[in-house]
């Protein structure tokens, strides 16, 4: 890529990043898609739903994908930098940590306590509340390109493995992050998804159960199986694999892979139609879904909430589409920039505990983009 292709992506891109190793690189402009459930795969590049939203925006890259290894996004992006702002390392301290306000415990309590008085009513089961720190900007500030560079940068660190590479970016509005969580990758008639719920931090690994012995993270990821396996199986046939607990950097997980295959017979799921079927699931949202998620937008702090939880849809062939939930990341407008964390509530959450987990999740968000 040239200095100028680079510059383009990061004034208005998107990316995602596999476990393969490979990126898939978009470059702006960005124009709104027409693309919905009944035209064809390949009218859109990149789809994005706000978490409280009922129906995904589709965008239209201004050039071709690209693939790209690490290696050689990481290469240019490093170019960039010393063209730029001297020198890789400064770019990436252009940000602290300390810069940011945390979110409020008070405002996390009434909603803990809301939902759990809603299950003490038969109601709920789960839901999962929303905190966020936040770094407002100053008149005339702006995310740069370099802090943008810098941020990838250090996200191109991470194992590959189980973490998922994301982001967009548009004029003033953008995201960008790392996520373990796949809400599907559908090609042709396979469907793959997972539950993704249930977390131990590694600091509290010494007095606490381990997480497959917990009661509270094993219900927790029970209700997010059962909800995914009801709303898959009715396209077609469906299967759970064994429940597994993954290490990421900072946090241990409950995982259990489900995978659907389609009915052949029955008109093709299209990947727009697929994200309203399980957005969200109860790993994000609430179970049951009866009781809806709407009223979560009545609690303290999300007013604002945009696409945190929600998913971002990446077309990445004519018959292949992985939506990724758009956890552990970083989002800005013109106003500023939030990272936010969110946990499940069921009736045996303690809220010290829960509180403490936000914050780890956080943490977690900074570390890897280096503040």
């Amino acid at each position: 890529m040239t200095q100028t292709e680079i510059s383009n992506f990061l004034q208005a891109g998107a990316f995602f990043g596999g476990a393969d190793g490979q990126c898939l690189l978009f470059e702006g402009p960005w124009a709104r898609s027409e693309a919905s459930s009944e035209a064809p795969s390949g009218s859109f590049n990149v789809a994005l739903q706000p978490f409280f939203e009922s129906r995904a925006v589709p965008y239209l890259a201004g050039s071709k994908p690209r693939f790209v290894s690490r290696n050689q996004l990481k290469t240019v992006l490093e170019d960039f930098l010393r063209t730029n702002s001297g020198s890789v390392p400064g770019a990436a301290a252009l940000m602290k940590a300390s810069d940011w306000d945390k979110p409020l415990m008070a405002d996390y309590e009434k909603a803990f306590s809301d939902i759990q008085q809603r299950i003490r009513g038969g109601a709920l089961k789960k839901a999962v509340p929303v905190v966020f720190a936040r770094k407002n900007f100053r008149p005339g500030e702006s995310l740069s390109q370099a802090q943008k560079a810098a941020w990838i940068l250090k996200l191109l660190e991470l194992p590959s493995q189980r973490l998922y590479l994301y982001g967009f970016w548009n004029g003033t509005d953008g995201i960008l992050g790392a996520t373990p969580e796949v809400l599907f990758h559908k090609k042709g008639l396979s469907v793959t998804t997972m539950a993704l719920a249930g977390t131990l931090p590694k600091s509290e690994v010494a007095h606490r159960l381990q997480l497959s012995e917990d009661p509270k993270e094993t219900h927790e990821h029970r209700l997010v199986v059962e909800d995914i396996v009801s709303q898959l199986g009715r396209f077609g046939s469906v299967q759970t694999g064994s429940l597994e607990t993954i290490e990421l950097p900072t946090l241990f997980h409950l995982k259990t892979q489900i995978e659907l295959q389609l009915n052949a017979a029955k008109p093709l799921l299209h990947v727009l139609e697929l994200l309203n079927v399980l957005h969200p699931t109860p790993a994000l949202g609430v179970s049951p879904r009866t009781a809806g998620y709407q009223w979560m937008a009545e609690h303290p702090g999300q007013s604002d909430r945009g696409i945190f939880g929600g998913p971002i849809l990446f077309q990445l062939s004519p018959d292949e589409a992985i939506a990724l939930v758009a956890i552990r990341n970083v989002e800005w407008n013109a106003q500023g920039l939030k990272i936010g964390s969110g946990g499940g509530v069921v009736a045996e959450s303690e809220l010290q505990r829960e509180w403490t987990e936000l914050q780890q999740k956080r943490e977690a968000v900074f570390k890897s983009l280096g503040m």
